[in-house]
Parts: C-alpha cells; sequence; structure tokens
C-alpha cells in the first residue's frame, strides 16, 4: 500500500470513527443519525462493526467534550461523568485533577 492509500485510509477510519462517536453521544438512533448527518446507513453499520472488531475505538480514548456552554470546573455543583454507560464517577468541586487523571487513564486501558 503506497502512502497516498496509506493517509486515505487513515482518513477514512477517522471519518467513520468520529461519526460513530459523535452519534452515541446524540441519543438517536442509528437510522436517525445517518438521515440527519446525509451518511449510507450500511456503510454506517459496517464501518461501526469493523472498528469495534478492529480495536478501533476512540471511545476509550480522551475526547474533547463539546457542551455548547461553557462549564466551570469550580463550580458549586457536582459533575457526573459517565462512560459508555457502564463506569459512573461524581466529580465534586473540589476533585483533584491528578487523581482524576489517573482514574480517566486507567479506565482508558481497560478492554
Amino acid at each position: 500500500m503506497n502512502k497516498r492509500n496509506i493517509k486515505r485510509s487513515e482518513e477514512r477510519i477517522n471519518f467513520w470513527t468520529d461519526h460513530i462517536l459523535s452519534w452515541e453521544s446524540s441519543g438517536l438512533s442509528q437510522s436517525e443519525y445517518s438521515r440527519q448527518n446525509n451518511i449510507d446507513f450500511s456503510l454506517f453499520s459496517k464501518w461501526k462493526i469493523r472498528l469495534k472488531k478492529n480495536g478501533n475505538n476512540k471511545a476509550a480514548n480522551f475526547i474533547e467534550v463539546k457542551t455548547g456552554l461553557p462549564y466551570n470546573l469550580n463550580a458549586e455543583k457536582d459533575i457526573i461523568l459517565v462512560i459508555k454507560n457502564i463506569y459512573k464517577i461524581k466529580i465534586k468541586p473540589d476533585f483533584n485533577k491528578e487523581c482524576l487523571k489517573n482514574l480517566l487513564s486507567i479506565i482508558g486501558d481497560i478492554k
């Protein structure tokens, strides 16, 4: 495989990985997400299976979370962080940032 083909392959993987992550956090069905984003539903399904099978799942890595509103990590309320509907982490206003970073790193390594 030449460099051009490798780059195109990486671009496709990134494209589908980003859409799958976006779909997972959207709360939409696969078909509705595909329709709203002008994506072929069958391709979406195939890539979802392919990426999961090959372990190319960025969901275990850190991702940027866009809330639409600025969030103050020094707020007075607790933050509930839910990861893959498996892990729930309650973050208190006076949380230790280094401890949270280490915890997320450990969770990210779990297969």
